[in-house]
C-alpha cells in the first residue's frame, strides 16, 4: 500500500500545471524589450510631431506677414498721387510712394 500511496503522491506532483520561475523571467525580459522598443518609437514620433508643429507655426506666421506686406504694397499710393510732392497738400516726407510706419508696428509687438 505504501507503494501505491507514494506513486499517487508522485503522480500528483508531476501533474501540477504552471510556469517555472525561469519561464516567467524570460517572458518578462522579452516583454520589457518589446515595451522599450514601443516607447522609443512613440518618443521619436512625439518629437517629430512637436518639430513639425513648430514649422507649421513659423510658416503660418510668415504667410500672415507676407499677406500684410503684399496688401501694404498694393495699397501704397491708393487715393493719393503716389507720393509725388507737387500733387497733394500732404506730400510724402521722403518723396516716395511706399513708406513704412514703424510706430504702427509697435502696436503689434509681443513682449
Amino acid at each position: 500500500m505504501t507503494t501505491k500511496t507514494s506513486e499517487t503522491l508522485m503522480a500528483a506532483t508531476n501533474n501540477k500545471k504552471g510556469f517555472t520561475l525561469i519561464e516567467l523571467m524570460v517572458a518578462m525580459a522579452i516583454a520589457g524589450v518589446v515595451l522599450a522598443g514601443i516607447y522609443a518609437a512613440y518618443n521619436a514620433q512625439m518629437r517629430a510631431h512637436v518639430t513639425q508643429q513648430v514649422v507649421v507655426d513659423i510658416q503660418q506666421s510668415l504667410r500672415s506677414a507676407m499677406y500684410c506686406f503684399q496688401r501694404s504694397v498694393r495699397m501704397a499710393g491708393l487715393g493719393s498721387c503716389a507720393g509725388f510732392v507737387d500733387c497733394d497738400d500732404n506730400p510724402s516726407p521722403t518723396g516716395h510712394g511706399i513708406e513704412f510706419d514703424w510706430q504702427a508696428l509697435d502696436a503689434y509687438r509681443v513682449e
